[in-house]
């Protein structure tokens, strides 16, 4: 059996051309089976005993391209801890890679922590707290402290913050170059506009002892329900 070159050599169906020059060589023994991975064209058999392929033993086999394989992926079924922007992501294992044009994998898949913003448990200017401060992208915090171990934790939600949660979400705020071992320095950065930073020490019972403050940056004007009924209330008795 050969391969011929094109669809020239191969002719007409059923007697035809059975030009043999520049033909490829395939088998010459009966039963045997052979792989062409030759996607998206059409390949063209005879045989050249004698007459053979004149008498119609030639055969056109079109390989079609091989279909798209979707990307497939088991999700995770644990969230990581919350950041301190206040969401939390899962990831996925691959379990089948796109191919051939099918859907690609997705993207890690990224909510807002459940815990929310629970503003009507938490009276807040009630805490034992710094006072609260107001700032802008490019404003430098400054945290006086005794030792390195001195830290400066950001808490993912207003629920971290009132309980000194530093277990399962936020992270330690990144120090500038700037800071030494008795000042702590950060500088408020693009991503931080118009959020609420909840800052406090991680060290045992500090938080808790009052080492802790928020931060309120740019046009960040979101208070709990319980100080705005706090302020009702009192406008109310005013009026």
């Amino acid at each position: 059996m050969y391969l011929l070159k094109d669809s020239e050599a191969f002719g007409s169906f059923g007697t035809g051309a059975c030009d043999f020059t520049d033909a490829q060589l395939i088998g010459d023994i009966s039963g045997a089976s052979y792989n062409f991975d030759v996607p998206d064209t059409t390949l063209y058999f005879g045989c050249m005993i004698g007459t053979h392929c004149q008498m119609g033993q030639k055969l056109a086999v079109t390989v079609g391209a091989p279909p798209p394989v979707n990307c497939s992926v088991t999700w995770s079924g644990s969230w990581t801890k919350c950041s301190r922007r206040g969401s939390q992501s899962r990831k996925y294992t691959t379990n089948v890679y796109a191919a051939c044009g099918g859907e690609q994998c997705p993207p890690m898949e990224t909510r807002n922590c459940l815990y929310g913003e629970t503003h009507e448990s938490f009276p807040m200017a009630q805490m034992c707290q710094y006072e609260p401060i107001n700032v802008t992208v490019g404003d430098v915090l400054v945290f006086k402290r005794t030792s390195l171990a001195d830290d400066v934790f950001s808490l993912p939600s207003q629920w971290h913050y009132a309980e000194c949660n530093f277990t399962d979400g936020g992270e330690l705020l990144p120090p500038d170059d700037s800071s030494t071992p008795t000042h702590f320095q950060y500088t408020i950065h693009e991503e931080d506009i118009d959020t609420r930073l909840y800052l406090a020490s991680s060290r045992d019972t500090a938080c808790s002892g009052g080492q802790r403050v928020l931060v309120s940056v740019d046009d960040f004007k979101q208070g709990t329900l319980a100080e705005a009924i706090k302020l009702v209330e009192t406008r109310a008795y005013e009026n």
